[in-house]
C-alpha cells in the first residue's frame, strides 16, 4: 500500500491505488457521478505521486475521461517527474501529460489533506473532488510487530536466500522485504525475478537441500504507458517513445498475466512424506 500515514488526513480523504479492489470501486463511483453531473460543472481529480505508477494512472484516466468535464492534476513532491529515469524518458512523459491536458505540479509536497483540499509545504492550497494516492510503498505495521528484524523503513530484513536474517524458516520477497546486501527500490520487476528463487528455496528448505541466492540487477527496463496506445521505454541512457513500445509493453503484460489464468487446482503431490520438486 502507498505511504499514507506520514501525511495527516491522507488515510481519511485519499484513495490509495492499492489494494486494487478499493481503487476499482472508487473509480466506478466516479464514473457514475460523472454520468449525472449537472451541465456546466466540472470534477477536479488530483493524483499525488511522481513515479511511473502515478504517471500511468493520470494518463489512463485522462484517456478514459477525455470527453468528460474533468480537470486532472498530478502533484509531485520532487523537483522533477520520474526521478531516476533519463532525461529523454522524462521529456516523453511530460509531453504526454501536456498532450492529454494533465497539469503537472512539481516541488509540490503535500503535508496535509483535508476534505476536498490539499495543503502543500510551500503554503499553497488546492481543491479536489477526487484524490488518488500513488506514492512509494509503505511497510505494513505487522512486520515490525512480529519481532523479526526489519530495515530502517520497516520492511522485513532478508538474506540473499530470501529468508529472515533471524529465522531461516521465514521467507519474504517483493515489496514486503529488503535484501540487506542488495537493497533496491520497491518495483515489480525485482519481485518478479525473486519469484523463482523463492519457490525453489521454499521447497529446498522443506527437503533440507541447499538454498539458492538471488542477485538483483542494478538496472532494469522500464516501460511506461502514456495513454492512447503510446508508451515510453527507459533503461540506462536509452529511451524511446512510440506505439511500438506500447505494443511491446502490452505483449509483455499479457504474457505475464496469462500465467495466472490457468493455475493448477492443487499443488503436485510427491511421494508420501515428501515434497514435490
Amino acid at each position: 500500500q502507498p505511504e499514507l500515514d506520514p501525511v495527516p488526513g491522507a488515510r481519511a480523504h485519499a484513495v490509495p491505488v492499492k489494494p486494487v479492489a478499493g481503487l476499482w470501486q472508487r473509480w466506478q463511483d466516479l464514473l457514475q457521478r460523472l454520468a449525472v453531473l449537472p451541465p456546466g460543472t466540472r470534477q477536479r481529480i488530483a493524483v499525488v505521486g511522481g513515479g511511473a505508477g502515478s504517471v500511468e494512472l493520470a494518463l489512463a484516466m485522462a484517456h478514459r475521461l477525455e470527453h468528460n468535464p474533468v480537470d486532472i492534476e498530478l502533484w509531485c513532491g520532487a523537483p522533477e517527474i520520474l526521478q531516476g529515469y533519463n532525461s529523454g524518458a522524462r521529456k516523453g512523459v511530460m509531453a504526454a501529460l501536456a498532450r492529454h491536458g494533465v497539469a503537472l505540479e512539481l516541488d509540490a509536497r503535500v503535508v496535509r489533506v483535508e476534505a476536498n483540499r490539499l495543503l502543500l509545504a510551500d503554503g499553497r492550497q488546492a481543491s479536489f473532488d477526487e484524490l488518488f494516492w500513488c506514492t512509494g510503498a509503505a511497510a505494513a505495521p505487522w512486520i515490525a510487530a512480529s519481532g523479526l528484524p526489519v530495515d530502517e523503513r520497516g520492511f522485513l530484513a532478508v538474506t540473499d536466500s530470501l529468508h529472515s536474517v533471524a529465522d531461516a524458516r521465514v521467507f519474504g520477497a517483493g515489496d514486503i522485504a529488503t535484501q540487506l546486501n542488495h537493497p533496491r527500490p520497491k518495483a515489480g520487476v525485482y519481485a518478479v525475478r525473486q519469484g523463482p528463487v523463492l519457490a525453489h528455496n521454499l521447497r529446498a528448505a522443506l527437503l533440507g537441500k541447499p538454498l539458492r541466492e538471488h542477485r538483483p540487477q542494478r538496472r532494469f527496463l522500464s516501460l511506461v504507458s502514456l495513454g492512447d496506445r503510446l508508451a515510453s521505454a527507459d533503461k540506462g541512457p536509452f529511451s524511446a517513445t512510440g506505439r511500438w513500445v506500447w505494443r511491446w509493453k502490452d505483449a509483455i503484460d499479457r504474457t505475464f498475466m496469462a500465467r495466472f489464468e490457468q493455475l493448477p487446482a492443487s499443488m503436485p503431490q510427491g511421494d508420501r512424506g515428501s515434497v514435490a520438486e
